[in-house]
């Protein structure tokens, strides 16, 4: 059996085991370490809600999840940032730190409410989610009203920032939120951002806020588009404290060369050395080394100009060619399996067979597992089973698909789905209730879903016939057992 060369499959998977997300961090009394800005402070602290998983023990897990999703959005950006708690910030441990985030704090105590009062007047900023204490709402310049049900679904769906806000906000955030706080801005707070209904429409509600000392959120931060809402978050707190950007794009540099084990693109061109005579692909490994190089070098200068934005999207094109230089690099082993599950008897859908087969083989796959049997109906000419009408107006398909894998050098392992009759043919399912071959539940009535009764000898024998049919009278690889 002959294997592809053009080893980028496994590649690809290995490349996608680098994980730059948030670490599971536990709040802790002083914390100055983040993630992505080695060697560097932490300028901003993000606070778990201790004393709202307290009061209210059914919020303990959204507290944790809500901490940890700004925590991943944060290390997306490349921010170093703190793990602290409730009773922390009672404590003082703000100090030292530029912007401090509330996730999803709903209770405070007095004493935490003076610290961030005091944290405040020292001039740290605050970005706040959702449940805004109304002690601490002038701080934001806000009053804050009642919480807001969707007047329809998809009213609260994303969050849109017009042009002049700050710098590098994107235009949209996905969030599909279920409501929505309301509140009032007063004199000296701006309405950055409104909330858009899933066909994109301004609903015209402030979705966040901005003032001197901070920015509001109206719901919490929820899940997906971790992208746009690492950038939303950097264009704010970089609004407050410049310096991040820089430090944000020294981050994005950096991960960007990581693939794998390997954190340098020094390290990448050693080892692409190290492996070229047994990778097929090394010129094109070595062409997308160089433009990573080059993109590398072209961001850093941006940096130096301070041309931040422009820098993390050169930071994205090192990436890309970094993880392609990875991939053309890999040797070809000629003994890896690589196939594809296919759902259906006929290909990839409008394709056709030998189209299906040969852009598989092109892109270095060498097996396939087509979905060609189950316990009542074959795609095929079988004497086992009922064929199916599709099968006898476009003909036998597992002799077209072993057709066209010969042609193109790829194995067939016939996926077969047994015992289970929901896509038998009625008639069939009839005469093995006559013969009491159908599966029973402990009440001793037939299941809902038709299967045969795996006891059965006669089912037994259908099963085993079956495969044994498939394996003489068509050229395949191997058989594949579902259920």
């Amino acid at each position: 059996m002959m294997r592809g060369p053009k080893n980028l499959v496994a590649a690809s998977a290995l490349a996608l085991l680098v994980v730059c997300g948030c670490r599971d961090r536990q709040p802790e009394d002083d914390a100055h370490r983040g993630s992505a800005g080695a060697g560097r402070a932490a300028r901003i602290a993000v606070v778990e809600g201790e004393y709202t998983a307290r009061a209210l023990p059914s919020e303990a897990g959204t507290t944790r999840s809500c901490h940890r999703r700004v925590g991943a959005c944060l290390d997306e950006a490349g921010i170093p940032w703190g793990a602290l708690s409730d009773s922390a910030v009672e404590g003082g441990k703000l100090a030292g730190f530029d912007t401090a985030v509330f996730p999803y704090n709903a209770r405070l105590s007095d004493r935490e409410v003076a610290e961030i009062r005091s944290f405040v007047a020292s001039g740290g900023k605050l970005l706040w989610f959702y449940t805004l204490d109304r002690r601490l709402a002038a701080l934001l310049g806000l009053t804050v009203g009642e919480l807001r049900k969707p007047a329809y679904d998809g009213q609260f769906s994303r969050l849109g920032f017009p042009a002049g806000g700050p710098a590098g906000l994107p235009a949209s955030v996905l969030q599909d939120s279920w409501h929505a706080l309301d509140v009032a801005p007063a004199k000296g707070t701006e309405v950055i951002g409104h909330w858009r209904d899933a066909g994109g429409r301004d609903t015209g509600l402030p979705a966040a806020t901005l003032n001197a000392n901070g920015v509001w959120f109206a719901h919490v931060l929820l899940s997906g588009d971790l992208s746009a809402k690492s950038q939303m978050l950097l264009a704010l707190l970089g609004h407050f404290t410049p310096s991040l950007w820089e430090t944000a794009v020294e981050s994005a540099v950096s991960r960007a060369c990581r693939v794998s084990t390997i954190t340098t693109l020094d390290e990448l061109r050693a080892r692409l050395t190290e492996t070229k005579d047994e990778a097929p692909n090394y010129p094109e490994a070595l062409r997308e080394l160089r433009a990573a190089e080059t993109v590398r070098d072209e961001a850093v200068q941006l940096g130096r100009e301070t041309r931040y934005r422009e820098a993390l999207g050169k930071a994205r094109g090192v990436r890309q060619h970094a993880l392609a230089a990875y991939e053309f690099g890999q040797p070809s082993r000629t003994s890896e399996f690589r196939g594809v599950w296919i759902h259906t008897a006929y290909g990839v859908s409008n394709w056709g067979w030998e189209r299906s087969i040969r852009v598989l083989a092109e892109n270095g796959f060498n097996a396939v597992l087509p979905n060609m049997c189950w316990a009542g109906k074959a795609d095929y000419y079988s004497r086992v089973l009922p064929v199916t009408a599709k099968a006898r107006e476009r003909g036998d398909q597992l002799a077209e698909c072993t057709k066209w894998a010969r042609r193109y050098g790829v194995e067939v392992h016939v996926w077969k789905v047994c015992y289970d009759l929901s896509t038998a043919p009625n008639s069939f399912v009839t005469e093995l209730r006559r013969q009491g071959r159908l599966q029973k539940g402990r009440n001793g009535r037939e299941l809902s879903q038709k299967w045969l009764c795996p006891s059965n000898t006669a089912n037994i024998e259908l099963e085993r016939d079956s495969l044994l049919e498939v394996v003489r009278k068509y050229k395949v690889a191997g058989v594949h057992l579902d259920y």
